[in-house]
């Protein structure tokens, strides 16, 4: 079915900012264990006159075949190693519509890119396909006077964690956000947003007030509590499947310095009581919603 309102048949789960959706006659099966041979497929003859078409309508800035691309750079090696069939990097709105537009036209598949912070090959470069790198779409502005509650920031996106820390640092507000800096703000808030601050403000998609989108037909919308409900309530955590998200806008919310320290144990025997100690740590009843933890395994 020729793909119409909302973004349907999904191609890609997790991607970083938005969805990848099969807009091709025939769907491709995902195989998150794919061979390198298969990272650079034939490129079809539909995404060949959909690469010509925004070749003409976005400047050489913006518009990349692979192999001319040459400063791309992509967090997780196996999607580094895919070959799209082009990339274009929009930055508003409208640029995103016309290029659902035409991928729609010519049933041609395609990647989201935010962050690319993903593992799975194809979810954030297209095999094949087109590659819609938002990265370019990071813009932070903060709305209102940042000293009454609430706040908001309207956040591109195409941002990542550390921009979005950064800018919000120097008027000493912070938001819910991640652990990674490279993390893209798309994927980590679509897909629900665990963060230090959650045990304060919960998720990160407990703290979205709105997005601005572009769904399939290339129609922009808002989806929020009251325009579209439907629609915001399935982006709060409904993660890649709906439609390619522009921009949040975010709870932010005063925030002076953060104590952090780091305890590594390299000895053998130590994770059950590390566990332990971290049990008793979070169930002290003297533990307040300022401390957070994370922890990892190697």
């Amino acid at each position: 079915m020729h793909p119409t309102g909302l973004l349907t048949s999904c191609l890609l789960a997790g991607s970083a900012a938005a969805i990848g959706v099969l807009a091709a006659a025939a769907e491709i099966p995902i195989d998150w264990h794919l061979k390198r041979s298969q990272l650079a497929e034939p490129v079809s003859a539909s995404c060949v006159q959909a690469c010509a078409q925004l070749s003409a309508a976005f400047p050489p800035s913006r518009f990349h075949y692979p192999e001319n691309d040459t400063t791309f750079a992509i967090w997780d090696a196996k999607q580094q190693e895919v070959r799209p069939a082009c990339r274009v990097e929009p930055i508003t709105a409208p640029d995103i519509s016309l290029i659902l537009k035409t991928l729609v036209d010519s049933w041609c598949h395609f990647a989201v890119k935010g962050g690319g912070h993903s593992r799975n090959a194809g979810d954030s470069n297209s095999i094949a396909g087109v590659t819609i790198d938002l990265d370019r779409m990071n813009s932070v502005e903060v709305v209102g006077n940042g000293t009454e509650a609430p706040t908001r920031a309207r956040i591109g996106g195409g941002a990542t964690v550390i921009q979005v820390y950064q800018a919000l640092e120097g008027r000493q507000l912070s938001y819910v956000g991640g652990r990674s800096a490279t993390v893209g703000i798309g994927g980590f808030t679509l897909g629900g947003g665990t963060s230090p601050f959650s045990s304060r403000y919960g998720w990160a998609l407990d703290n979205v007030y709105e997005y601005e989108v572009v769904l399939a037909n290339g129609t922009i919308t808002t989806a929020s509590g009251t325009s579209s409900p439907d629609l915001y309530f399935a982006l709060r955590g409904g993660s890649n499947n709906f439609a390619i998200v522009t921009a949040f806008t975010v709870r932010v919310f005063p925030q002076d310095a953060v104590s952090s320290q780091r305890a590594t144990y390299t000895s053998a025997n130590t994770t059950e009581r590390a566990l332990d100690a971290i049990h008793d740590l979070f169930t002290n009843p003297q533990l307040t919603a300022d401390m957070d933890m994370a922890y990892d395994f190697y």
